[in-house]
């Protein structure tokens, strides 16, 4: 079954694990057939490419609330089949304009990260009043998505013992893998035979704690002079991530490197990469620097690392916000240059095509009231 529309709805178009990983899913499915749109709240022309090659719909809103009217307008014009939403705000914004226009279309809600930790992190009205709306407002979507048992966990004991969120986990590795790995980089620091290159790639925001792996890099490379450490993304914090370098004067040992196409790339030529985050609903990141043969070093946070590393067997697992225990870690993981047996291979299991199968089966069973064995594992 191909015959049908698809509307992936998120907030906007930039490089985040969540934002990515429906891009990715938008793209695989549409290459399977369905007509499928990509709805945000407004475009931004510096990162557009990361949605080539889909047909992208801007609400040309500034703020989710104001999304909810302009979505139902969408939704009577386009009468899509399946509305898919992610991150906890626009998950509630699609509920309410689903409402308010009436649609018959099948309503999809993914989560990526424990909202419970969000909360903590963020503060805030806006998150204090997320318990109660998404208790009220999620058991009225189509299906309900977790990316990992442990956000799936969270979000059972927000909503209630009986609430089950369907499991699956997020599009990563592409077809092309070895490819990207391959890909020429341009850089002194990731020539192994005279850099020991420490890598970040993420969002420069204070839940990713960039901070705690500046400082505990500043201890290790004290004792070792071949240490660099790469910081790939872009954030509010990155200011923050800039002073303590400064202050650490580290200025010709970290770089900020802003956004990058083509992370494969720069994890196949690190030496270790490290997430060092307050919380994660999976760690995408992770598996990217598995796939490309690169030592992973996380934070034990809830709720993705440890499930993705398996108890530490494909990783190691340290405290959050322990810096001794970050740099007895990446002095190990730099003096050994042990990528654990099977990493690799355990990576390959979250592939695009597999995440894509399982939506599409999701869908399908919504919309025929049947189900099939998802395609692409």
């Amino acid at each position: 079954m191909s015959d049908y529309k698809i509307a992936v709805y998120l907030p906007d178009i930039r490089v985040g694990g969540a934002e990515l990983s429906l891009i990715r899913l938008a793209r695989g499915m549409a290459r399977r057939g369905p007509q499928v749109l990509l709805v945000v709240h407004d475009t931004d022309p510096s990162t557009l490419h990361l949605a080539a090659g889909l047909e992208v719909v801007s609400l040309d809103v500034n703020r989710t609330f104001a999304a909810v009217r302009q979505l139902a307008r969408f939704l009577a014009i386009e009468k899509p089949d399946v509305l898919l939403a992610g991150l906890p705000h626009n998950n509630l914004a699609a509920l309410a304009a689903r409402r308010l226009a009436r649609s018959p279309c099948r309503l999809v809600l993914t989560e990526h990260a424990p909202i419970t930790n969000q909360i903590r992190a963020e503060g805030g009205w806006r998150f204090k009043l997320l318990p109660t709306l998404i208790r009220r407002g999620y058991p009225l979507a189509d299906a309900v998505v977790a990316v990992s048992r442990g956000v799936q966990l969270d979000l059972t004991a927000m909503i209630a013992p009986q609430f089950r969120a369907k499991l699956i986990f997020n599009p990563i590795i592409p077809e092309d893998v070895d490819e990207l790995c391959a890909e020429p980089i341009d850089h002194p620091w990731l020539d192994r035979d005279n850099y020991d290159t420490v890598l970040f790639v993420g969002r420069l925001s204070r839940e990713k704690r960039v901070l705690t792996l500046v400082r505990a890099f500043n201890r290790a490379q004290r004792r070792r002079p071949r240490l660099r450490l790469l910081i790939a993304g872009e954030g509010p914090d990155r200011p923050r991530i800039e002073a303590m370098i400064d202050k650490l004067d580290l200025t010709r040992k970290v770089q900020l490197l802003g956004n990058v196409e083509n992370p494969f790339a720069y994890m196949h030529r690190a030496k270790v990469f490290v997430l060092p985050s307050l919380f994660e609903g999976f760690g995408n990141v992770l598996v990217e620097a598995m796939a490309a043969g690169t030592h992973v070093i996380s934070t034990d946070c809830p709720v993705g690392p440890r499930e993705i590393l398996q108890g530490g067997k494909y990783g190691a697992l340290v405290p959050v916000g322990d810096i001794e225990a970050m740099r007895r870690a990446i002095t190990h993981a730099v003096d050994h240059d042990e990528h654990p047996e099977g990493a690799t291979e355990h990576a390959m299991g979250f592939t695009e095509e597999r995440a894509v199968g399982r939506y599409l089966a999701l869908f399908e069973s919504l919309l025929f009231g049947r189900t099939r064995a998802p395609s692409g594992g």
